[in-house]
């Protein structure tokens, strides 16, 4: 697997409706502790890069005066679309574009955010330079990212499962390299000039669920969990899914009810 596997669109459109079915429930949580940890208000502008389809857009919208939300994967912006005419929302505008790449005029927007979308490009820099463009000064930008995954118990058991199920090297040890890492995080958007960076550790008590539902989780949401089985091929595939169930039938039966489930969120002022 190449270094940076996610950057291409059409993985990201090949798991959007399994996406909106599995890993958008999961990841609303961490878009409802941004939204409130911005404390957004009936004035602001706002800016949401990597939207996927509309996690966080629909939860924010009601609260704000707009919000344009951007993505490069098409599948993920018509989820999105659909989610916002679902929820009735009028303020709301969409676009697909790359967030590598710069694009408005810039000091439009009050708080940017980007969930689990900015730490997935090749060059996170530049992405955060896009943000800072884009806002106001003094405009706040709100990240999440994954912690390691000691961090992140119900993450290690689903993925401790799988992993152990694949031909040995085939994923990296850490897909989205040091960002990870509180520091780095720190680091890297001070580089976009970003200042009173803060970067905090959240997490959520989840049910540990069935063997069965989390390997629903991981094959039809996870884009790292559909780029092997691209690579692997189907048949090869099918022997991953089989010893991933017995890894999760055992380690399921050792659980707890529950485990926590994390993320690093991170704030900075244009």
């Amino acid at each position: 697997m190449s270094s940076s596997p996610f950057t291409d669109p059409q993985i990201w459109n090949a798991i959007a409706a399994g996406y909106v079915k599995v890993t958008a429930p999961l990841l609303g949580h961490f878009s409802e502790d941004a939204i409130e940890w911005a404390r957004l208000s009936s004035s602001d502008r706002v800016f949401d890069l990597a939207c996927g389809p509309g996690t966080l857009t629909t939860k924010a919208a009601p609260l704000v005066n707009s919000i344009t939300g951007v993505d490069f994967a098409p599948q993920m912006v018509e989820a999105a679309q659909k989610a916002i005419q679902e929820a009735g929302l009028n303020n709301v505008v969409l676009e697909q574009a790359d967030g590598q790449q710069k694009f408005g005029p810039g000091d439009e927007y009050d708080v940017a955010f980007s969930m689990f979308g900015l730490m997935l490009f090749a060059d996170r820099v530049a992405g955060l330079k896009n943000l800072k463009h884009l806002l106001k000064p003094g405009g706040r930008v709100y990240l999440s990212t994954w912690p390691t995954i000691e961090h992140s118990p119900y993450m290690k058991l689903a993925f401790e499962a799988f992993i152990g199920a694949c031909p040995e090297n085939l994923i990296p040890d850490r897909p989205i390299g040091a960002f990870d890492n509180p520091e780095i995080v720190e680091e890297e958007m001070g580089q976009a000039g970003f200042k009173a960076v803060e970067v905090v550790l959240k997490t959520h008590a989840l049910p540990v669920k069935a063997p069965e539902a989390i390997w629903q989780e991981l094959s039809e949401g996870n884009v790292l969990v559909d780029l092997v089985r691209k690579q692997l091929g189907d048949e090869p595939f099918s022997e991953v899914r089989k010893k991933t169930l017995e890894n999760l039938n055992a380690l399921v039966s050792k659980a707890p009810e529950k485990l926590d489930f994390a993320a690093l969120l991170a704030t900075g002022v244009a």
